[in-house]
């Protein structure tokens, strides 16, 4: 995934052809005065969905208050309150409440749609409602601004207070006065719709003398029922801008959950709708609007939408007392008492009595319930080392795993959150991740946690990219976009950490730059060539005075916004040094930045790159670079690298501290790093390129020292002679399981070798450097015949492949293994290098790995380490314990030190399927094969593995026997199986009561009762020995129970059962296994 560089804070105009550039100036050239321009040059283009999410953004960003408790603290109560007040309220039928109460009168104005149908008329409520309407359409239309002028609002304080103002009004009428103004609307439909023959008489139930299926009031009720889902609209639009993606937000109503308020807005809903339609005719509605209120409750209490702790108490108790009234509500509709006043006054009072002793124990309950989540998070305190995180704790829900890692909430005085609580709230993640792989909205609150808290924003773009792998819903992909702003935004604002990426970025903005300062100099010369004509018009004056003004103000506010982003950039102060100079003829203002400029320096041939590479007709490898997956690195003249890409640290294991300024050389293996500065210094001399434009095939060396093919395509991108800026494309190759390289002098030296053949020879890549490639070969003088044939060979001979033989290479470890040799011709036609391309004949696939007797690895292949997830160096000198899953980990020493003169069947030693524990403590199945060897006065384990089906150590315990129904075995699967210690096909062709307990125990039970105990006069007789009936048991057994299984004892056939358990026990082996029917 690559998030779209078209959502950057400061997107800027990619254009690079002069001729679209002319296009949109003359577009400016026809807009009317003061009109809108088509296209803003400072945003990058969007799809709409983008373009929603970045309004939403800028909208979010500009919030007013988060931190005063005077505001946040009266948002909390109003909360609780107008939900109360919504379903408490003398305009619902049943409540005995005496509304002239001062008690009443004060707090009923928070819901005031009661108090103005209570007190005024008709008409004075249709005016409040219309005034909602146009308060609505007013916001509304500030959206629609908002959206026209959102690439301007980082640019203009007055456009900032302004979107502050605007998010204020919308916080408090979508947010806080969302219930009360939901009602105004909708109480415009408390009608009696029922139909005529039940008592319906189309009236207000409330304004008794207006008919609801007449005008005005059908037109009142279609706009408010417009706007009415307008503002549901807004207020869930208003849920998603308002996320909160800082963990460690210290804001009261920071909310990271997306969704869980939105459920909350549309419950709330339910509950203003159902609770308008409440009369005595009209009881259901009781039932939803407690549904809805108890829904809304448990939201909060089980989902906790907010980071502050007490915050999320106080607001689940308040609902929760809303829904003990909801539910008394519904008792007083319900009831056959209904109607009575003493039984409505006595359910008013209980509402008030038992509204706070509810609200006090659900606080005190929820408060446990939290406690009880966070006590958990104590298990991912210093977990062991060998467990996996996805099984230290078993999660219910993935929203589980936000809640707990709010572990990481922890500040000292100061503000300062706790390290330890961050190391703490990271474990948590990443083990909610690996018990969750598929959930997107766990690796977003992951990047959220890497940025906000350790700045992490190369690591935070990883977790993004993998993220909208998953195919994230909208949600998610809003919190994507903003978190991919906001690292963008941190690696736009940090000094001297420019990668290549952010570089290439600069260079469209500073491409940008250079057009806007061009125009306006272009009007400049428009305008004084006027006065070089001996008459002018005054009109043409004015007009071209004005054009001069709108480019000069135009260049001035994108001189400002490229220079907010990269304040540092001494070329950029220059440039604008010269803006000031030459446009605005401010001479003081000028000197002041070509000094600031020159202080901070800049170097020339970087400032001048051109990664329009495309419109330089490059090849295909170059134009089609991927900075993420791709090595790309830029050198100057002599070798220093001046930048690298983001993917040239993956390859290549070196952080970008270690490249930048260091020599290209480091991540070539010798003779090619000794040569290469004499390459460079030749190009530079004589200006004759060797491989610039074009794609060559070489081996690079990654910082663990290993050597691995790549394909390298190099251009020039600047410059002549000792001021050349070159860049150079690496794209890894794929690894070949059956092909090896070695990179060989023409005196038959080893120059370097890849990991696949010091594998092969059993050796580091670092001890086969300097050694004769013919000791290597089972057969030298053959080997030295043959390199003399290479270097007779003409190219044309090495591009054809012609030159090859075959020959057996003699390995440390491994018998001589026959191989097929192809040889390509590397460095030049001068300096000669023969690449040996070996190709193993034999078509095995096995790993290696040697251990000495104390249970240390001494040696592994690379795809041994590839297997287990780590590094041929990390895999050295690993203790053999650590791969093992207990309990062999603590048996297997006394096996090192003391091997078995005869060899268990079961043992690892005969080449069994056993378990291996990766880098990730998860169990790899393979089948090995020991023997030993000496080395230099001590013994070493040779183990030869090869990776097996999941299954395979299942099947290898496991024996399939097939018999009729005689209890005769006829086949057995596999045949070859020595599972029982002697070989299975001694089964074949014998009765099933000759190996299996239970069936001979059942033969001679049956013998006994029948025949006096004779058993050979049973078989005689009955021809099956009553086996029949027993297998026929089983069958039915088997149908109606399928999959079921039997434990029992297995043994030779001519041996009795005590002698065969007695001889199981003494070798140590397992004779009653699992035998399945």
């Amino acid at each position: 995934m690559s998030v779209s560089s078209g959502g950057s804070s400061a997107g800027l105009s990619t254009t690079s052809s002069r001729e679209s550039a002319v296009q949109h100036l003359n577009k400016r050239a026809k807009a009317k005065d003061g009109g809108d321009e088509d296209e803003d040059l400072l945003e990058e283009k969007r799809s709409f969905q983008e373009f929603c999410y970045y309004c939403m953004d800028t909208l979010s960003a500009e919030k007013a208050f988060t931190v005063d408790w005077r505001i946040n603290l009266p948002k909390i109560v109003l909360e609780g309150l107008t939900g109360f007040l919504v379903v408490f309220n003398p305009l619902v039928q049943g409540w005995d409440i005496d509304y002239n109460l001062w008690f009443w009168q004060i707090i009923s104005w928070s819901t005031y749609h009661s108090a103005v149908a209570i007190n005024r008329d008709y008409n004075v409520y249709t005016n409040v409602m219309y005034l909602h309407v146009a308060v609505v359409g007013l916001l509304l239309a500030g959206l629609a601004l908002l959206a026209l002028t959102v690439n301007k609002v980082q640019k203009s304080k007055e456009l900032k207070k302004w979107v502050k103002v605007l998010h204020f009004c919308m916080d408090v009428v979508f947010t806080v006065g969302f219930m009360t103004i939901f009602s105004v609307f909708t109480f415009m439909f408390n009608c009696d719709f029922q139909a005529n023959n039940n008592g319906g008489t189309n009236m207000h139930l409330h304004f008794r003398d207006v008919d609801c299926s007449e005008v005005p009031h059908l037109v009142h009720m279609i706009v408010g029922g417009i706007f009415a889902l307008i503002l549901g609209i807004l207020a869930c639009i208003m849920a998603i801008a308002d996320t909160e993606h800082n963990p460690i937000s210290r804001t009261w109503l920071a909310s990271p959950s997306t969704e869980t308020r939105m459920k909350i807005v549309v419950a709330k809903m339910v509950i203003v709708v159902c609770a308008v339609g409440i009369n005595e005719t009209r009881r259901a509605p009781t039932i939803i609007v407690w549904l809805a209120a108890l829904y809304t409750w448990w939201l909060y209490f089980r989902q906790m939408p907010f980071y502050n702790t007490w915050v999320n108490i106080s607001i689940s108790s308040m609902w929760l007392g809303i829904a003990f009234t909801a539910s008394l509500l519904m008792v007083l509709s319900w009831d056959h008492r209904n109607g009575d006043p003493d039984f409505h006054y006595w359910m008013t009072w209980n509402v008030l009595k038992g509204i706070f002793p509810v609200m006090v124990g659900g606080a005190c309950c929820h408060y446990a319930f939290i406690w009880y989540k966070m006590y958990w998070t104590r298990k991912f305190v210093d977990p062991p080392p060998n467990l996996p995180l996805r099984k230290i704790f078993k999660f219910e829900y993935p929203e589980d795993v936000e809640i707990m890692s709010r572990a990481m909430r922890k500040f000292d005085r100061d503000g300062v959150v706790d390290p330890q609580a961050v190391e703490l709230g990271d474990t948590i993640l990443r083990a909610g991740m690996q018990y969750f792989p598929k959930c997107p909205g766990l690796l977003v609150l992951y990047a959220s946690m890497l940025l906000e808290v350790k700045h992490d924003g190369p690591l935070t773009r990883t977790q993004l990219q993998n993220a909208m792998k998953l195919r994230p819903d909208i949600l998610d992909k809003y919190r994507i976009f903003v978190i991919a702003q906001r690292a963008k935004r941190m690696k736009d604002a940090a000094d001297g950490t420019m990668d290549l990426q952010s570089y290439v970025e600069f260079k469209r903005n500073y491409r940008m730059l250079a057009r806007v300062h061009k125009e306006a100099l272009q009007n400049q010369r428009d305008f004084w060539k006027l006065f070089m004509h001996s008459k002018t018009q005054e009109s043409n004056v004015k007009k071209a005075l004005k054009d001069l003004e709108a480019s000069s103000s135009r260049a001035q506010m994108v001189y400002s916004k490229i220079m907010e982003r990269y304040p540092n950039n001494g070329k950029l102060l220059k440039c604008y040094g010269k803006f000031l100079e030459e446009v605005k003829n401010d001479i003081g203002g000028a000197t002041k930045y070509y000094s600031e400029g020159n202080r901070l320096g800049s170097t020339d041939a970087i400032m001048n790159m051109d990664f329009d590479l495309a419109g330089r007709k490059k090849m295909d490898f170059l134009v089609s670079m991927d900075l993420h997956e791709d090595a790309v690195v830029i050198i100057d003249a002599v070798g220093t690298i001046l930048m690298i890409s983001q993917g040239t640290t993956a390859m290549f294991g070196y952080s970008k501290i270690e490249l930048e300024n260091a020599n290209v050389s480091m991540l070539m293996p010798q003779p090619f790093s000794q040569r290469h500065p004499s390459y460079l210094q030749r190009y530079t001399s004589t200006g004759d390129p060797h491989i610039l434009d074009k794609v060559q095939e070489v081996v690079a060396l990654h910082k663990e020292k290993f050597v691995f093919p790549t394909e390298l395509g190099v251009t020039k991108l600047s410059g002549s002679g000792s001021d050349s800026v070159f860049l150079g494309v690496l794209k890894a190759m794929p690894v070949s399981m059956e092909t090896v390289r070695v990179w060989v002098a023409p005196n038959g030296v080893v120059l370097c070798a890849d990991q696949q053949f010091s594998g092969l020879m059993g050796y580091p890549s670092e001890a086969l450097v300097g050694t004769s490639i013919f000791s290597l070969l089972e057969d030298p003088s053959a080997g030295e015949a043959f390199n003399e044939q290479c270097k007779a060979a003409s190219p044309e001979d090495f591009a054809q492949q012609r030159i090859k033989t075959t020959g057996r290479f003699v390995g440390k470890y491994l018998p001589p293994v026959p191989c097929s040799v192809t040889v390509k011709l590397g460095g030049t036609q001068t300096e000669r290098i023969f690449v040996w391309n070996v190709k193993r004949n034999d078509k095995n696939d096995e790993m290696t790995m040697v251990c000495d007797t104390h249970g240390t690895i001494t040696f592994a292949t690379w795809d041994m380490a590839a297997l287990l997830g780590m590094s041929t160096r990390k895999l050295v000198g690993t203790k053999l314990d650590t791969l093992l899953p207990p309990p062999y980990n603590s048996m297997h020493a006394k096996w090192l030190q003391e091997t078995p003169s005869v060899i268990p069947s079961s043992s690892c030693r005969a080449g069994v399927v056993v378990q291996l524990l990766n880098s990730s403590h998860v169990l790899v199945p393979v089948r090995i094969k020991v023997h030993q060897m000496e080395d230099q006065g001590r013994t070493l384990h040779v183990v030869r593995v090869t990776r097996a089906a999941p299954n395979a150590l299942v099947e290898e315990k496991r024996v399939s026997l097939t018999c009729n129904l005689n209890g005769t075995i006829e086949e057995i699967e596999p045949a070859e199986s020595q599972l029982f210690g002697w070989p299975a096909m001694e089964m074949k062709g014998r009765h099933v009561a000759d190996v299996v307990d239970t069936f001979a125990t059942w033969r001679q039970k049956i013998a006994d009762q029948y025949f006096g105990g004779d058993v050979e006069r049973c078989i005689v007789e009955t021809g099956t020995g009553g086996v029949k009936l027993l297998l026929l048991a089983f069958m039915d057994q088997e149908y109606a129970r399928p999959g079921g299984s039997y434990r029992v004892s297995v043994k030779p056939p001519d041996t009795d059962f005590a002698t065969a358990i007695a001889a199981a026990q003494n070798t140590q082996h397992q004779v009653s296994p699992l035998l399945g029917y």
